[in-house]
């Protein structure tokens, strides 16, 4: 009777806690998903049930055990329980649980006496100390265990070891668990056993369901979950187009494309659709064609050259406008004139690797432009882009000196021009 007065006082109060516990979670509201963590380093708490069963077909001494050498069914030979339990997240990949319960069934000892020996209900107590392992933040959590199980009335007690599963909801306070223990029996010759567990729990979290601090987004208040970056290009996921893909922050946080694949992103390439060299910023190099014959204008020679105004470019451009290719066109007379001179075209840019890019893109439609339209032999032009000290993007023009030759880094004469 004393017994079952216990059995019937544990199940009561299991049921009690289980409702209050459901009954706590209800009246918080559930709109705000992100008060159910997942991550290791979060301290929370749960109550639930846990159902589990045990075998004790497991003989380390089969000539002591008389009662086993015939066929058992389960029932036979081990018992089931139903336990409250209490299950504590520490803030670390460390959780407990504590448990109180009944179970039903036998008890096997070595050597077994009867084969309906210890038949029996019992109270059962667990104890176990939980290591998650696997990565952070994740639903389905791997962890190893170990712990104390005691069933009261006739006391036996072993350690139970094993492997489980923790499963954590993240829009809900349920947790699901499931192991698989193996019990070393330390008392009255308790055979050692094997438990399976199932475990269902509710998470206490009520502190955790006040609405969050909000931080400051460009003046404006936002929940710390806008601050998210989750592939870390820089944008927040809300702001990202593309959450889940590194991009840049230029295009909303995906990114940029290379639509024709050679190595300039559309956003810096002048032909996006035709492959080009980096250094010609992604557009084809056009084909060199040298002029072999220069034809000399009937005009008598001008023995000093018409001194050219400078040449004045857009900081961005290479275009030749009306007013410079009429100067080119004046002094393509003297140069034409004055065979055995070279010429040498001069552009001035600012420092930068870009600039001095610039300076010799224009110098390049200088010569371009004197040999393509007014016939001049490439030979007698010398290219001296990106100098420093004068006006960045001007380009003049003089006679070159003997022996000089065009600067390394300036391109050859090339057909295609832009005019």
């Amino acid at each position: 009777m004393m017994r079952k007065s216990i059995l019937f006082i544990t199940t009561v109060l299991a049921l009690l806690l289980c409702l209050s516990g459901i009954s706590a979670y209800a009246q918080q509201p559930v709109s705000n998903p992100s008060r159910f963590p997942l991550d290791f380093n979060t301290k929370w708490s749960a109550v639930g049930l846990r159902f589990q069963g045990q075998d004790f077909y497991v003989s380390e001494s089969p000539i002591e055990d008389t009662c086993n050498c015939l066929p058992q069914s389960l029932r036979s030979r081990g018992n089931s329980g139903l336990l409250f339990s209490f299950y504590r997240n520490t803030g670390s990949r460390l959780s407990y649980s504590l448990n109180l319960g009944f179970s039903s069934g036998r008890v096997g000892t070595k050597p077994v006496p009867t084969i309906r020996a210890l038949k029996d209900n019992f109270t059962s107590f667990r104890g176990d100390l939980y290591y998650h392992i696997g990565p952070n933040n994740q639903s389905v959590s791997p962890y190893l265990h170990t712990g104390l199980h005691a069933q009261l009335g006739e006391f036996y007690a072993s350690l139970p070891t094993g492997l489980g599963l923790r499963y954590l909801s993240k829009k809900s306070p349920i947790m699901l668990t499931s192991e698989v223990n193996y019990g070393w029996g330390i008392t009255n010759q308790l055979r050692n056993n094997l438990i399976f567990a199932f475990g269902l729990h509710i998470r206490l979290n009520a502190k955790q369901a006040t609405a969050p601090t909000a931080v400051s987004i460009g003046g404006i208040l936002a929940d710390p979950s806008a601050c998210l970056d989750s592939d870390y290009d820089g944008v927040p996921d809300g702001s990202d187009k593309c959450p889940r893909l590194p991009g840049s922050p230029l295009n909303a946080g995906c990114p940029i494309c290379d639509t024709d694949g050679d190595g300039v992103t559309d956003d810096k390439d002048k032909c996006p659709t035709i492959a080009g060299p980096i250094n010609h910023w992604g557009c084809p190099v056009p084909d060199t064609v040298y002029i072999t014959k220069e034809v000399p204008a009937a005009s008598p020679a001008i023995p000093t050259p018409f001194a050219v105004p400078v040449l004045t470019f857009s900081p961005n451009t290479n275009l030749l406008d009306s007013f410079n290719t009429t100067l080119l066109d004046l002094y393509a007379v003297t140069v034409r004139n004055n065979p055995a001179n070279r010429y040498t075209i001069y552009g001035y840019s600012g420092p930068t690797k870009l600039e001095k890019q610039k300076s010799n893109d224009q110098v390049t439609a200088v010569i371009n432009y004197l040999v393509e339209k007014q016939g001049i032999s490439p030979e007698r032009l010398v290219a001296r882009p990106g100098l420093q000290g004068g006006t960045p993007h001007t380009v003049k023009i003089r006679v070159a000196a003997e022996g000089e030759q065009p600067d390394d880094s300036s391109t050859p004469y090339q057909k295609k021009s832009t005019y």
